[in-house]
């Protein structure tokens, strides 16, 4: 673990990338050197490594929106998924971006404040949920030679050969998510098969 925590907090040095990760446009950074030394709280990280595994968050509302109490949800509080492709705090802006959007046209067509939460509401959930199902794209891309490698990479590649890669399109801010997850909807079709088949449901001790 030790070995593990000061690789990744080195500064970037030349370093071995498996093909897979590479192919999907991942380590694309600067290598780094591995000069620094690093001093652990032996107890907090004998703890850490003895802790259990947290559950893997995936949740689809089916609205964003309550509007006999004028209420909006964004962020975390509407949506939650798989934090590896770093897009939760994207799509909690790309939420605030759609809700003031509604309430200024909303404001200019002289419309209720009821009309526009649906109205970000039909948007909003259109757009997380399809991130949402893009998150699951980490149960089929996984690295190693695997089954589930087979099944996914030339998907992937398909996809990058047509100049639409995964990566680069959620990179690219014009291109909604929606359009992402219907360009890739045969790849997260298996992933979200063996989502289902990995994924234990939590329950409720009470």
């Amino acid at each position: 673990w030790k070995r593990i925590l000061k690789e990744g907090l080195q500064e970037k040095k030349k370093k071995k990338s498996s093909f897979v990760r590479k192919s999907i446009g991942l380590d694309k950074g600067k290598d780094s050197s591995t000069d620094k030394e690093f001093v652990y709280d032996e107890e907090l990280l004998q703890d850490f490594v003895e802790s259990r595994s947290k559950h893997s968050h995936h949740l689809q509302l089916e609205r964003y929106d309550y509007p006999e109490g004028s209420v909006a949800l964004i962020g975390d509080s509407a949506h939650s998924f798989n934090s590896a492709l770093g897009q939760g705090c994207a799509t909690a802006l790309e939420c605030t971006h759609m809700l003031v959007e509604k309430c200024l046209l909303s404001s200019e067509n002289n419309n209720t404040l009821e009309d526009a939460l649906s109205k970000y509401s039909e948007l909003a959930t259109k757009e997380s949920h399809a991130m949402t199902d893009i998150s699951l794209v980490t149960y089929g891309i996984k690295g190693g030679f695997n089954l589930m490698t087979f099944k996914a990479m030339p998907l992937v590649l398909f996809n990058m050969l047509r100049g639409k890669s995964l990566i680069k399109r959620m990179m690219d801010i014009t291109v909604p998510y929606s359009t992402i997850a219907k360009e890739n909807r045969r790849l997260l079709k298996i992933c979200r098969k063996q989502f289902e088949k990995e994924r234990k449901p939590f329950v409720s001790k009470d």
